[in-house]
């Protein structure tokens, strides 16, 4: 049984620490959802000082522990000010310690077991933005994610693919109607809303991002959703999955 940590939405908060140590004793994987940065109760220059743990945690334990970008973390390293709470006075700080450590953070974090396929990534994965934004990059000629693949993502997994796209902002910064938007809404900018009526089919999605929702699970179609940040009204905002193996 392989048993994976996701933490949504750490936004400057340090509880991550004592679970993640456990976590580590017990030889989980570890996921961390993205959005590390804005709060409008903890201090800036906390959430760089816990930023700067997380990354740190990372290089300690490389192959446990992944870190995947939210909407937050990517409106500093692409210069966008549409989130809320974006700190202008930290906001070249944040930028140098996110790019100085890009490497270590990626979109998506998959696991394939038997015949199912569990997906995490900050706000998830809606079908119709796979389709018309990602397919057809990849179909596109020319296109950056076209040239990574040879225009051929046969074989590939979700979280490969996505993961080619974490520095194609015209891919990933699409916000959707349920944020305030008017595109088909990215893994980093969907709100559960949009994956309750349009999730990429047959397969599990844990997400953060929306704090809203009613229900932390959820399944349409036979499609299991899973949104950890709902739990910030109950004062936990972390889930441990248990993955059958074959």
């Amino acid at each position: 049984m392989k048993k994976v940590l996701a933490i949504a939405d750490v936004h400057g908060r340090t509880d991550w620490e004592d679970i993640c140590k456990h976590a580590l004793k017990h030889k989980f994987d570890i996921v961390f959802l993205g959005d590390y940065v804005d709060s409008f109760t903890v201090n800036p220059y906390v959430i760089y000082s816990n930023l700067s743990n997380i990354i740190k945690f990372k290089k300690e334990n490389p192959y446990n522990v992944h870190l995947l970008l939210g909407n937050h973390d990517y409106a500093y390293i692409f210069h966008q000010h549409q989130t809320s709470g974006y700190s202008i006075g930290m906001a070249d700080s944040y930028r140098e310690l996110l790019n100085g450590n890009i490497n270590l953070f990626d979109v998506a974090y998959g696991y394939r077991a038997k015949d199912k396929y569990y997906l995490f990534t900050h706000a998830g994965v809606v079908d119709l933005w796979w389709e018309h934004c990602v397919l057809s990059s990849v179909k596109t000629d020319g296109s950056l994610l076209s040239r990574l693949t040879d225009g051929n993502i046969d074989g590939m997994e979700i979280h490969e693919v996505l993961n080619l796209c974490r520095d194609q902002k015209y891919i990933l910064w699409r916000v959707g109607p349920g944020r305030h938007g008017s595109s088909l809404p990215s893994c980093i900018w969907a709100d559960f809303e949009d994956l309750l009526i349009n999730p990429y089919p047959n397969i599990t999605q844990v997400v953060g991002h929306t704090g809203s929702c009613n229900n932390m699970f959820s399944n349409v179609d036979g499609n299991n959703l899973i949104c950890l940040d709902s739990g910030r009204r109950l004062g936990y905002m972390h889930f441990v999955l248990d993955i059958e193996n074959e």
